[in-house]
């Protein structure tokens, strides 16, 4: 069994075969070639995997969900596979990263946000090679595939428990870049809020401008708090420790996720939702190791039938769970349509 370590390095690092420095880091998996001399066949090469990522890979958020993604695809599919992640990306630098990684790899997985109109040039310069996006819009083309992980349909989920559990009628969303995925799942956090509970008040949405800055998400999470709201659901990865600080100081609940963790292991938190990217991930490395793998838009959300999204109700509260059952069976029959 092989161990696998994840090292720490400094935010830059140079990508082999690169001809440029990136403001990342850069992780691969090592796999010992041993060559006999009176050995003839050759084994089978592996597919190679460039994952790029602008957050932390430990952010405890989706960019996490992604990295344990990969270390369970190390586990299971061993030789078959050669892994390199590079993380803390600066979204500057998507387009050049892209570029080298597309030029060493026969996949390309990028997670977060759209790459961008020069990073989808980039992309489409290797008209054999495959790219999957992770978290972007649904405008997969040529050799590039978008997953989306349907964040508003989750969110519209959380809107509903937020609601009914606030005690003082007001909630809040906290969000890091004002970005169209972003946009549209703090609007369905306020659709579910209002279809669970009409009078509550939803505060306008928090875009800190980072999902990783702390005390910017913090920031929000006080202001929030001194307008009255004492439930707040978020899509924040390392910011979201801001936000928790926030909350255990003036007793307030969160609504966590994307990794959801055992209840009652944080007491403000009354339940978590997931959004596996991980999983999404996975869904490309195989497709690509059967041969399947095609340029296409999937959905990875409640309605869809890849388990890669869920909610945990904490809070023990049956009324609330059989809303929650309620709506989820309704978004997934289609009664209930977010954006």
């Amino acid at each position: 069994m092989k161990k696998i370590l994840i090292q720490s390095c400094s935010s830059y690092a140079l990508l082999a075969g690169a001809l440029f420095t990136l403001g990342a880091c850069s992780r691969s998996e090592a796999h010992a070639a041993e060559k006999s001399p009176d050995t003839t066949a050759k084994s089978a090469e592996p597919l190679k995997v460039g994952v790029m990522m602008p957050g932390f890979a430990n952010d405890g958020g989706y960019m996490e969900s992604a990295a344990k993604g990969i270390e369970k695809a190390r586990a299971d599919l061993g030789s078959k596979v050669k892994i390199t992640l590079v993380d803390q990306v600066p979204f500057a630098n998507w387009p050049q990263t892209i570029q080298s990684l597309m030029s060493q790899n026969d996949l390309v997985i990028t997670v977060g946000a759209d790459p961008g109109d020069a990073g989808k040039a980039a992309i489409k310069s290797f008209p054999s090679k495959k790219f999957a996006e992770v978290g972007g819009p649904p405008d997969a083309a040529d050799n590039r595939a978008a997953y989306d992980p349907k964040q508003p349909e989750i969110a519209f989920v959380a809107g509903a428990v937020a609601a009914l559990s606030s005690k003082t009628g007001k909630v809040q969303f906290i969000g890091g870049m004002e970005i169209p995925p972003i946009v549209n799942t703090a609007t369905e956090f306020g659709n579910g809020a209002k279809y669970a509970k009409p009078s509550i008040t939803v505060l306008a949405p928090v875009f800190t401008g980072d999902f990783e800055d702390v005390s910017k998400a913090k920031e929000a999470a006080l202001t929030g708090i001194a307008s009255g709201a004492d439930v707040h659901y978020q899509v924040l990865n390392t910011g979201m420790k801001g936000l928790v600080q926030a909350a255990r100081e003036h007793n307030t609940s969160v609504i966590g996720g994307p990794l959801p963790k055992e209840c009652g292991s944080d007491a403000n938190f009354i339940a978590y939702t997931k959004s596996d990217t991980g999983a999404e991930l996975r869904y490309a490395i195989d497709e690509a190791l059967a041969g399947t793998w095609k340029p296409i838009n999937k959905a990875f959300g409640l309605a869809s039938d890849t388990g890669a999204a869920g909610f945990t109700l904490c809070t023990g509260d049956a009324a609330v769970q059989k809303k929650v059952d309620e709506i989820i069976a309704d978004i997934k029959s289609g009664k209930i349509k977010t954006i």
